[in-house]
């Protein structure tokens, strides 16, 4: 029911929402309000890591940043296994009552992440073999042990958007980067040092 005491203007688009989600049989209010904040949590997450790009980029050498790259494209292998789907999986058990899944989740994520966690330090392993960079070296072995162990924690935030908690999501998820690409920008521009700035991105 509309209230008569809003103005005629906001009125009117309350009918046309009302009755866009009675044709459509979707909940509009959900997703209009779920949207917004998803968009501000993106929009915040996409400028503090253009940011923090732009930082790194001004402060390793040539040689290092394309070593960083390179250990931040094997990081993304390695998170493979920690099964990046469990998140839907956890938002829609959590929308349904069940508020046990996240520990089911984070459990099943750890135990397959310590698979890209091995594979990580067999790599590292191969790389030291044969003579390579022992900066590459040991930047792999960096991903190999954090990832098995940051992946599951990114689960945090599949409850928030089950519980339809999405404004507390979005400050959340976007304090969390800023934090993260904060302490990217400033080890890195105080050190200018490759395995320095791997290890505050981990």
């Amino acid at each position: 029911m509309i209230k008569k005491s809003l103005p005629s203007n906001q009125r009117s688009v309350a009918q046309v929402v009302q009755s866009l989600s009675r044709i459509l049989r979707i909940d509009l209010v959900y997703v209009i309000k779920g949207g917004f904040w998803l968009f501000m949590g993106q929009a915040t997450t996409s400028v503090i890591s253009f940011l923090a790009t732009i930082v790194i980029a001004r402060n390793l050498d040539k040689d290092d940043l394309g070593t960083y790259r390179y250990i931040l494209s094997v990081a993304s292998l390695l998170a493979i296994p920690t099964l990046s789907g469990m998140n839907v999986a956890v938002t829609r058990a959590v929308a349904q009552g069940n508020r046990d899944s996240f520990m089911q989740g984070f459990r099943v994520k750890l135990k397959w992440g310590l698979l890209g966690g091995i594979a990580g330090l067999i790599l590292a392993a191969h790389y030291g073999l044969t003579n390579s960079s022992s900066k590459l070296v040991l930047g792999i072995a960096m991903a190999g042990v954090f990832v098995p162990i940051m992946e599951p924690l990114n689960l945090y935030n599949a409850p928030l958007l089950g519980e339809r908690c999405f404004r507390t999501s979005a400050i959340f998820g976007a304090v969390i980067r800023v934090v993260s690409a904060t302490v990217i920008i400033l080890v890195t521009w105080l050190t200018r040092n490759l395995l320095f700035t791997t290890a505050a991105y981990f």
